[in-house]
């Protein structure tokens, strides 16, 4: 077969304890990716105050971060699919914190705007060589690999953003992006450390390898799983309130169990999907579709809408780890591309499900569910699919 990338094999730590704690020093990454990512959005207020933009000049910082992942994911995978493993997570992670240590000095609003594009053009090969490794520091628990990894983001936007919040709107909401800035240190010295070395072998990948249906579907998968979620997500918060009744005081609270739910769901999919890939998967996007319908149709009451929600995060959380475990089992020598194009698409996938969720807002609230169902619908038909496709080759 013809190759054009040069790939590599991590050298396997030499006990279990190392290679966990170098699973460990993966996870600290997409969790100071996460901060940084979603800070913006608790803080909106205070930056339009500081910088003197308005409210929607300020959230251009979160859509304007998400269009560089969109861009670099791709682009910078492409350019950089030559380069040694490990010294370029590492030099990604450390453009990424000076990055983040430029939010603290920086005075006016246009250029806080392109420090953070310019910033999240590293984001896809983070996240991208970040599962890639842990796909290879555990190949018989992959999908459990990478979704321990995954879940330093969960934990990040769970409790790190609202203690971010917290800690701006008490010391200016700059401090929080110190607080990232030193996690996101920690972390280049202890994937530096931790992670093992990289022994670099002469194969080079056709890129063709990256267009074939059998890697394209997963990505695809992606963008509806992350539509499916976030479609709903997004504008969870008018629909707990104005469909369920509950009062603001309370949704606060929900919204931590939720988060709690998605941390949860997002462990228990990786290791169900190591033991039953394709049938795991196939079977939580069935949850989803039965919790969405059932919601759709007895959302006012307060208890059923809770107990859905919850199990309904859960399932979509755990849908992640097996999708990405496809792409890089389907990707074959172009994981480490495939990766970096599947954040991309999660991207993607988040970006069309707050779109067509707000244009349904404007049909009413109760029709946001619908969204989401479409995205799972999808989704499912794209797993039926994969799964032909596989078996077929």
């Amino acid at each position: 077969m013809k190759q054009e990338e040069a790939a590599e094999q991590v050298v396997n730590p030499v006990s279990p304890l190392m290679n966990r704690l170098a699973l460990l020093s993966l996870a600290l990454a997409p969790a100071a990716i996460g901060m940084t990512e979603e800070l913006p959005i608790g803080l909106l207020p205070d930056i339009a105050h500081d910088l003197n933009v308005p409210l929607s000049g300020a959230g251009m910082l979160v859509s304007g971060y998400a269009l560089g992942v969109v861009i670099g994911a791709p682009l910078l995978a492409l350019g950089t699919r030559r380069l040694p493993r490990k010294p370029l997570l590492l030099g990604a992670l450390l453009l990424y914190v000076i990055g983040n240590a430029l939010h603290l000095v920086m005075p006016d609003y246009p250029v806080l705007l392109l420090v953070r594009f310019l910033t999240a053009l590293v984001h896809g090969i983070i996240f991208g060589e970040s599962y890639v490794f842990a796909a290879q520091l555990a190949p018989q628990r992959q999908a459990q690999a990478i979704a321990l990894v995954f879940g330093g983001f969960v934990v990040a936007t769970v409790g790190g953003v609202p203690l971010g919040t917290w800690l701006g709107q008490q010391f200016g909401w700059r401090m929080p992006f110190l607080v990232v800035t030193g996690l996101g240190i920690l972390s280049v010295l202890a994937i530096a450390l931790l992670l093992p070395a990289t022994k670099l072998q002469p194969q080079r990948v056709p890129l063709g390898q990256l267009f074939r249906g059998r890697v394209l579907l997963p990505l695809a998968m992606t963008v509806t799983s992350c539509g499916g979620i976030f479609a709903l997500l997004t504008y969870v918060v008018p629909l707990l309130e104005q469909v369920s009744g509950f009062a603001p005081a309370i949704v606060s609270v929900l919204l931590l169990i939720f988060g709690v739910g998605s941390f949860c769901g997002n462990l228990l999919g990786g290791r169900l999907a190591d033991r039953w890939l394709y049938p795991s998967l196939l079977g939580w996007q069935m949850l989803q579709l039965l919790l969405l319908t059932l919601f759709l149709f007895l959302g006012s009451s307060q208890v059923i809408a809770v107990g859905a929600l919850f199990v309904w995060q859960c399932a979509g959380f755990a849908t992640i780890a097996p999708i990405q475990s496809i792409v890089i089992k389907q990707a074959g020598e172009a994981s480490s591309l495939a990766s970096a194009f599947n954040v991309a698409a999660s991207n993607l996938g988040n970006a069309a499900a707050a779109f067509l969720g707000g244009l349904a807002l404007t049909r009413g609230v109760q029709a946001v569910p619908l969204v989401s169902l479409i995205f799972v619908v999808l989704g499912l038909a794209l797993t039926l699919w994969c799964t032909r496709l596989v078996r077929s080759e």
